[in-house]
């Protein structure tokens, strides 16, 4: 029971609302028709389902890493396993754990053995294993490991924490998380960024109605705020009431765009639109009620913790300073926020 919630939910938080009209929007595979895919001759990435012996026996598998905390596989004698204990939650610190995992999976394919690396649907945890370890041995940015993790599975796709945190790999390429890192802020940031992206693209439609037939802006939006929705939608994290009420207009303005244009990209904006408004609600719903944090956020890692200023590690200028679980830069003019603001590096990538 516990791994179907899991499976649904995400990280065994609270579920949307079955009437939530956007459940039917996706932009990123929820599912995958294969049970393990060979990412690197001696490493497989998959499912729960790529445990069974007959899977194993066709793989050839001889190390099974295990990334969750629930949907165990039943051991087979002559493998080796390992277990990372973790929920698939955008606020677990899963950079923690990078280090063990390279070490297990650089063993098997030392002794000449072929790992499997999995999480309940191989899209999440296991992929962001799998993609940290390509960044530490081939020395690759996390555009290059996710382009070649997702072309040999394509439902890959890390949520919206996970995705900071190999970013926070790339810049320091340290193991571990570093004391002044604050993953709560930095979601914070990322948020503000992307609306700030939004709100430019849709000012330019107007002056320019052709942009509308480019859908990649879109589509890139649309997996950002589907993550958001995903993950972030089902955990009680401090996201500034103001920031929710941006979204919300938003998400309402670009859903109403098919009023006035026409057109296939009119009609991903839409839609684009109704998940950031699907991830307000949800969102709201959450808020105060503690949900998915117990045994989640590390101390000092909520932004009601953090002192008066904060430094992002992961942008060049940001809004800074956080009090009272709210991002205090709301006075700046907008029409000069974000100069000169740049994303993690990978901009291009479909992560974000």
């Amino acid at each position: 029971m516990g791994s179907q919630l899991e499976d649904r939910a995400g990280f065994a938080g609270k579920e949307m609302m079955p009437d939530d009209p956007t459940l039917d929007i996706t932009f990123f595979p929820i599912h995958s028709p294969d049970n393990s895919n060979m990412v690197i001759p001696g490493m497989y990435i998959g499912s729960t389902e790529g445990t069974v012996e007959e899977q194993v026996v066709l793989d050839k598998t001889t190390h099974i890493l295990t990334v969750a905390h629930n949907g165990l596989p039943e051991k087979i004698p002559g493998i080796k396993y390992m277990q990372i204990d973790i929920l698939d939650c955008p606020t677990e610190m899963i950079i923690n754990h990078f280090q063990k995992s390279f070490e297990f999976i650089g063993g098997a394919m030392r002794e000449g053995g072929c790992v499997f690396v999995h999480c309940g649907r191989g899209i999440s945890r296991s992929g962001t294993i799998v993609m940290a370890y390509l960044m530490q041995t081939r020395n690759l940015d996390v555009s290059g490991a996710f382009s070649l993790v997702s072309q040999r599975r394509p439902s890959v796709y890390p949520n919206i924490g996970f995705q900071l945190q190999l970013h926070l790999f790339e810049k320091t390429r340290k193991v571990d998380c570093p004391k002044l890192f604050n993953l709560e802020a930095e979601l914070v940031i990322w948020i503000k960024q992307k609306l700030r992206d939004v709100k430019r693209l849709m000012a330019a439609i107007f002056e320019d109605e052709q942009l509308l037939e480019d859908c990649e802006p879109w589509r890139y939006l649309g997996f950002f705020f589907e993550n958001c929705r995903q993950y972030l939608g089902r955990i009680d994290i401090p996201i500034p009431k103001k920031l929710l009420t941006e979204a919300d207009d938003v998400g309402r303005q670009l859903a109403n765009l098919a009023m006035l244009f026409e057109g296939d990209g009119v009609e991903l904006a839409a839609k684009v639109g109704q998940v950031m408004q699907g991830w307000v609600a949800a969102q709201k719903r959450l808020n105060g009620t503690g949900i998915g944090r117990e045994g989640v956020i590390a101390d000092g890692q909520s932004i009601t913790d953090l002192k008066e200023e904060y430094n992002s590690l992961l942008w060049k200028t940001a809004p800074k300073t956080f009090k009272e679980g709210n991002v205090v830069s709301e006075d700046e003019d907008e029409e000069g926020e974000g100069e000169g603001e740049a994303e993690p590096a990978a901009k291009k990538a479909k992560t974000q």
